[in-house]
């Protein structure tokens, strides 16, 4: 990628800054924790259950889940943010705003020790959650005389480990006589969430987008003047571009809604305006969706990469499952770095455009499509004359796939979704 073509796509994006802020104003307006991004904890957005056409019953689930809440997986916010902030309190440049957010952010990293990357309390209800709903949406699956194994594979991350382990505790409590299969290790990283080697083009370009947008669109003055008495003083005593020092924040912030303790402080709606976290959630959305979705810029390289190797085990899976196995449901548990790009790579709705940088925060939602146990179920049914077919769910909602023509409703036939997601694949 030319550096032309790079400037040329930074400029764009500040351009598209006042256009697409907003609709996700509106959104955080309605609920301020959605400026998390993809810290954003659970929400289903309300489930739809649409009947299956006559004659068809459940009998295989393939799922993909994200780890639940979990706590923030480096303390490289957290200190950046406390270094500023204990500077000014030992100069005497913190305002009352400001010795509060010094209290508040300690409290955040204090919930931290020797817990980093962990899955929190709210994530395992999160799983919980899930399985029961799977469970009780799809009972004919789990209660199959000749189906009883279920597979769950895990990668090896701690967070992810637990997420099985809660979700299959649930699944199990649920439906005696399951025999569950547990497995994990570095080799199923290789299609839980395998990544081809980074190019400069695909692992800085997101982030020049996202500093551009904070450049050009995140006003600190009233931060600076809410949080230090001098602030020209505070920049001189701590060398620290402000920008980075509230984008500290702001992420210190946002994994706040993930951690246990009730009392935890909530400085997302405190402290930040809508319209500051309305540009601090669309850069980070940038951001993460040019790393791991298609789009103009990187094209898919790395959906491609990620989401093939993945797609290739559903299908295996499937394939075994059609033809008639013992196996009730295969489980996967990882990362938004597998799960998004793979739903990029089929372009499930939501994912389905390759869309610019400059726009991408403006037409996808990444508290909506990637927020914390984020999740991929197909379920498949079978009539009695043997023919299959399956419904796609993406955290629990019924989604489509515009390339292939639905049988019925969100409904389709397994072997023209098969022969779709074959062709999608590389030679």
């Amino acid at each position: 990628m030319s550096r032309r073509f790079t400037i040329a796509a930074v400029i764009l994006f500040c351009f598209s800054i006042c256009v697409s802020a907003q609709s996700t104003l509106k959104q955080i307006q309605e609920d301020p924790l959605r400026a998390a991004f993809v810290f954003h904890v659970y929400e289903t957005f309300g489930t739809t259950r649409t009947d299956a056409p006559e004659g068809f019953v459940p009998f295989y689930i393939s799922h993909y889940g994200r780890h639940g809440s979990r706590y923030s997986t480096t303390d490289s916010d957290f200190n950046l943010s406390l270094d500023v902030l204990r500077k000014c309190h030992e100069a005497g440049l913190l305002t009352p705003d400001g010795e509060k957010l010094l209290k508040d952010v300690d409290n955040i990293a204090a919930q931290h020790e020797g817990m980093y990357g962990i899955l929190t309390q709210k994530g395992s209800v999160q799983h919980q959650q899930i399985s029961e709903r799977m469970f009780r949406n799809f009972p004919e699956v789990f209660k199959q005389n000749d189906r009883r194994e279920v597979y769950a594979v895990s990668s090896p991350i701690q967070r992810c480990i637990q997420s099985m382990a809660n979700f299959c505790t649930q699944l199990k409590g649920n439906s005696t006589g399951l025999n569950f299969h547990y497995y994990t290790g570095e080799r199923y990283l290789s299609f839980l969430a395998y990544h081809p080697e980074w190019t400069p083009e695909t692992k800085d370009l997101p982030e020049k987008m996202k500093d551009a947008m904070l450049v050009e669109g995140f006003n600190t003055e009233r931060l600076e003047k809410k949080t230090f008495t001098d602030p020209d003083a505070a920049r001189r005593l701590c060398g620290v571009n402000p920008i980075k020092f509230f984008e500290a924040t702001f992420r210190t912030a946002a994994i706040a809604q993930n951690l246990d303790d009730e009392d935890t402080p909530d400085i997302l709606t405190t402290y930040f305006t809508p319209r500051e976290l309305s540009i601090l959630c669309e850069a980070h959305t940038t951001w993460l969706y040019g790393l791991w979705c298609r789009n103009k810029e990187v094209g898919d390289y790395i959906t491609e990469g990620t989401g093939a190797p993945l797609l290739k085990d559903i299908i295996a899976k499937a394939d075994r499952a059609v033809k008639g196995n013992d196996v009730a449901a295969d489980l996967r548990f990882g990362h938004d770095s597998g799960l998004t790009p793979l739903l990029s790579f089929i372009k499930v709705r939501e994912y389905d455009k390759s869309l610019p940088l400059a726009r991408c925060a403006k037409e996808w939602k990444c508290y909506r499509e990637m927020c914390m146990g984020s999740n991929f179920q197909m379920i498949f049914y079978r009539n009695a004359r043997g023919e299959v077919l399956v419904k796609m769910l993406h955290n629990e909602r019924e989604t489509s796939i515009e390339a292939v023509p639905a049988f019925s409703g969100p409904y389709y036939k397994w072997t023209e979704l098969r022969k779709y997601f074959l062709s999608l694949l590389p030679d």
